[in-house]
């Protein structure tokens, strides 16, 4: 229902696998790692790859998009400190008026031009650990 112009915008970006596609699953072979203070997870790997996707979104897309117009979702509370802290070691916009980053609550009723998913394991063995807890 919204502006066909706005939601097909992206869909000829040329970072993307497949032209027409706006989706992109990436694998990232990063360390599960918990800080002794916290069993939330996170995964360093992950979050510069995510820094990566938003500094092509708001450097190298044109138009480029707003801090606004980005979304990231974690399961992981740690995680979503940890994208945040690395984002704006980079000089971006985080909360507010810049790029959110959160978890799913966070996010619920809200909507971005552009979502990244972390998803954060990339440690098949942890599966079943995941699954109990």
């Amino acid at each position: 229902c919204g502006d066909p112009a706005l939601i097909t915008s992206l869909q000829r970006w040329e970072h993307l696998p497949t032209q027409g596609v706006p989706l992109i699953f990436h694998s990232i072979q990063g360390d599960n790692e918990r800080e002794a203070n916290s069993p939330s997870w996170f995964n360093r790997a992950e979050c510069q790859q995510v820094n990566t996707y938003v500094q092509l979104l708001m450097k190298q897309t044109r138009p480029a998009l707003l801090p606004s117009q980005i979304g990231i979702i974690t399961p992981y509370a740690k995680m979503a400190e940890k994208i945040r802290t690395t984002l704006r070691s980079q000089g971006v916009e985080v909360g507010g008026n810049g790029i959110m980053v959160g978890t799913t609550e966070i996010f619920q009723g809200q909507e971005r031009r552009v979502i990244i998913i972390s998803t954060v394991r990339s440690d098949p063995s942890l599966v079943e650990f995941d699954v109990r807890h």
